[in-house]
């Protein structure tokens, strides 16, 4: 009988030790690593609701151990989910091709039959099982579908990014906030307004702008011109630091951080902006640069004190695909996440509370 107490965790190369001291001390213990992959021990029995409270994790769930003959194990977690389940594979190592992972399942469909759902993408409540492809060798996760949980496979999006030159967006920027949209199921639109401290070159305002928004970017740098040139585009061409925040003309309904200086100063200079519009804003995407991946440490107090600047929203960081060494606080209005989120986990409990 298949059976977990193991979290299977995706996370940046250059991330396992500092996401391994975290889990710690959340209880758990080091099992098993690799580059971008961990295995973590829990102190009780995992169950399809479990969750790992896990900033630097690009994906993480109940972990059931190496395939050994992977029809019948699949068939055998269908059965302990209750029901048909989407079906996921993924190759753990960043450089995977989507290809081998699209061979795998399309030849696993077929002998699984009504046990799994039409269609890759999952809906809040499905059970996903998930074929973890580690150096070859097939590892298999089955967790519960959420709102905040990444809905492809391993967390990993299969956005391709074309060149400014071919068309796309002026920088990686668009990528990352159209990967945080998916996955928080966020929904800017015109004619709301966002305020962009850090716009330039441009990617994240050429995706707001795409979805009939006003775009406020604050930067001294130039934003590309098609950007720049836009009738719903203001550039204010100033460091954020030297700006008054109740004096950039609001209301905004978004607002978006990504400046390239460490995370404390990062929200040192944006705190105020927060404040300023909290009671308008619906949403907030904070993207946090590590130059030292231990400084996730700081993640708790980080969130707090966003939350105290704007106690409408309610404000989680997570590691995406299309990060480097980064990662991103998203702030959404309280109940959002929590109205359709599975209640867990009951195997962890938060930092520095004890366990029933």
């Amino acid at each position: 009988t298949l059976s977990s107490t193991f979290f299977l965790v995706l996370c940046a190369p250059g991330a396992e030790k500092a996401l391994v001291t975290d889990a710690t001390e959340r209880g758990l213990r080091l099992a098993f690593s690799r580059k971008g992959v961990v295995t973590l021990k829990a102190p009780v029995p995992l169950g399809i609701d479990d969750e790992l409270e896990a900033p630097l994790a690009r994906f993480a769930a109940p972990c059931f151990g190496r395939a050994a003959s992977l029809t019948d194990d699949l068939l055998a977690l269908a059965r302990i989910a209750g029901g048909p389940v989407r079906l996921h594979v993924v190759g753990a190592a960043v450089d995977a091709t989507f290809e081998q992972a699209d061979e795998l399942r399309a030849s696993l469909v077929p002998a699984l039959g009504k046990s799994v759902l039409e269609g890759e993408r999952p809906s809040v409540g499905d059970a996903v099982v998930t074929v973890v492809l580690v150096e070859g060798t097939p590892w298999l996760t089955l967790h519960r579908h959420r709102l905040g949980r990444a809905p492809w496979p391993g967390g990993r999006p299969r956005m391709v990014l074309a060149s400014p030159e071919e068309g796309g967006p002026p920088s990686r920027a668009w990528l990352k906030i159209h990967e945080v949209i998916e996955r928080f199921a966020l929904d800017p639109k015109g004619p709301e307004r966002a305020l962009e401290i850090g716009a330039a070159p441009g990617g994240a305002a050429f995706l707001l702008l795409e979805r009939g928004l006003e775009v406020v970017g604050v930067d001294p740098n130039d934003v590309d011109a098609r950007v720049a040139g836009h009738r719903r585009f203001v550039h204010v061409r100033t460091p954020s630091t030297r700006l008054e925040a109740d004096r950039i003309g609001g209301p905004f309904q978004w607002l978006l951080v990504d400046v390239n200086v460490p995370p404390g100063t990062a929200l040192r200079g944006a705190l105020p902006f927060v404040a300023a519009h909290r009671d308008t804003l619906l949403g907030v995407i904070f993207t946090l640069k590590l130059k030292r991946w231990q400084l996730a440490a700081e993640i708790p107090d980080w969130l707090r004190r966003l939350e105290r600047a704007a106690p409408r929203l309610r404000f989680t960081a997570t590691s995406l695909w299309s990060h480097g060494q980064e990662l991103v606080a998203v702030g959404v209005l309280r109940g959002v996440l929590d109205a359709d989120a599975v209640v867990s986990p009951r195997a962890l409990a938060p930092r520095g509370q004890p366990r029933s």
